[in-house]
């Protein structure tokens, strides 16, 4: 699939969440402009997973899409030509979780979710002009980015805010940006860059055609370990059911609680159970296999 020069467990000790990395020609580029038609196609019932971006703002979808009633089914279409006119005039598409429309791209996120042991879904961003898609930002969450189609410009800045949760975005810190990149580069069809999620970046569009797939790698973290405590276990506990009011001393039942809270964070069957719920969770179902795997049984 891909053909990354560092294996998974040096790319998990020394760049996972840390640094960024760039892989030349990691893989022989497959898709095309049809293939992406054919998403386009395939999803418009579903064109709610679209977004146009002018370089400043998101477009109102009803300025490309309609409402549409066949055969007794409401859904939505694409007003292709309204589509076409944003593109032209430097519109960035960005087609939503992609991997569901696309088997191909299904392959490239189940890859590299074995790579990271992490759940991975795809955003898909193709362009025609040269405006930037969003400007100087930081993501919430890891990206491979996958070039596919052309080429596009990369500029990647050291991080100001470590690991940011996906609730705290970059859009209010934008002045917070270093003013010099560390990296300055163009990815073309077949290279794939890593961006640990809080390091800033912006891609921009050389006027040409181009589309690239951002691989969002979405783990766990330790507070959402800390919830899945609070919310499965810490309630057997009577000092974390006694209520709140302004009548009674809280402290004491506080400090039982924070007591009883770390010691079953501190559990490791706890803490592989909520592993093992993650696992089963995420795991990476096969592709389908009609008709052999129904006529062997």
């Amino acid at each position: 699939m891909f053909n990354f020069s560092i294996g998974k467990d040096e790319f998990l000790s020394q760049f996972y969440e840390q640094d960024i990395y760039l892989e030349r020609q990691a893989f022989e580029p497959e898709l095309n402009w049809q293939h992406i038609n054919e998403v386009l196609h395939a999803m418009q019932p579903m064109c709610s997973y679209t977004r146009l971006h002018d370089g400043t703002k998101v477009i109102p979808q009803t300025e490309y899409t309609e409402p549409h009633l066949h055969v007794g089914l409401h859904s939505h279409r694409f007003i292709q030509q309204a589509l076409y006119k944003h593109l032209s005039a430097g519109s960035t598409l960005i087609i939503d979780r992609m991997e569901i429309f696309s088997p191909k791209i299904k392959q490239y996120c189940d890859f590299l979710s074995g790579f990271t042991d992490q759940p991975v879904v795809a955003n898909g961003y193709a362009a025609f002009g040269e405006k930037e898609s969003f400007g100087n930002h930081w993501d919430t969450h890891d990206v491979f980015a996958v070039q596919l189609i052309g080429r596009k410009r990369w500029k990647v800045y050291a991080p100001t805010y470590l690991l940011p949760m996906p609730d705290q975005t970059s859009r209010a810190r934008k002045q917070d940006c270093p003013s010099e990149p560390i990296l300055d580069t163009y990815l073309n069809a077949g290279d794939i860059l890593y961006v640990p999620r809080g390091w800033w970046h912006t891609a921009i569009p050389g006027n040409e055609e181009t589309f690239h797939i951002a691989a969002g790698v979405h783990p766990a973290r330790l507070a959402h370990y800390a919830t899945w405590i609070c919310q499965s276990m810490l309630t057997e506990h009577l000092s974390a059911r006694q209520s709140l009011s302004d009548h009674k001393n809280e402290r004491q039942h506080l400090e039982e609680m924070a007591d009883c809270l770390k010691h079953l964070l501190l559990d490791q069957d706890n803490l592989h159970g909520f592993k093992r719920t993650l696992r089963e969770y995420n795991h990476v179902k096969p592709e389908f296999n009609l008709p052999e795997a129904v006529t062997s049984s």
